[in-house]
């Protein structure tokens, strides 16, 4: 369902002062072509619309990377060797040129390590965020309507949550 999800909580604002574009541009093989740059759009006219500050936000755990999808038997070569690196820094690149290719200012990007419903709820928390627009990738479960990410951010709830779909409505 390319319908976008508007979950409301701890509304301080009538309308949002700060807004955080959650995305992630490091997907394998092109995987949600297109997604990023949706999030991005609908989080800038949001913004644009109730004069608010927009920040973009890529959390990343490399700990969710499996060491053997890069030829390694044991996660600690994996993380010790180039090619850990390597990637760290392939991930910093996508995410410059996705917010580049948006216009996002340098000093409005925000490139975080760590589990990503963490991030962004401890982020949210810190800068008063009022709401986080953020995509949905169907999973399983509860996750297969609205994401995993977004589920296990929906239990902190630190600001409402625009969820927006990989597809676009016509």
């Amino acid at each position: 369902c390319p319908v976008p999800l508007h979950f409301v909580s701890h509304v301080q604002h009538v309308l949002p002062r700060r807004i955080v574009a959650a995305v992630d541009p490091f997907h394998r093989d092109g995987q949600y072509q297109g997604l990023n740059d949706r999030i991005l759009y609908e989080a800038g006219k949001l913004a644009s619309l109730c004069k608010a500050e927009l920040d973009v936000i890529y959390a990343h755990d490399l700990s969710s990377i499996s060491a053997a999808e890069f030829g390694f038997d044991h996660a600690s070569a994996f993380f010790s060797s180039s090619a850990a690196k390597a990637l760290f820094d392939a991930q910093g690149e996508a995410f410059r040129e996705l917010a580049e290719r948006n216009d996002i200012p340098a000093e409005n990007q925000h490139m975080i390590m760590g589990d990503p419903a963490k991030v962004l709820a401890s982020y949210a928390d810190a800068y008063d965020i009022d709401v986080i627009v953020m995509g949905r990738v169907a999973h399983r479960g509860m996750g297969r309507l609205i994401g995993s990410t977004v589920e296990h951010l929906l239990y902190r709830m630190p600001c409402s949550v625009w969820v927006v779909a990989p597809e676009k409505l016509e």
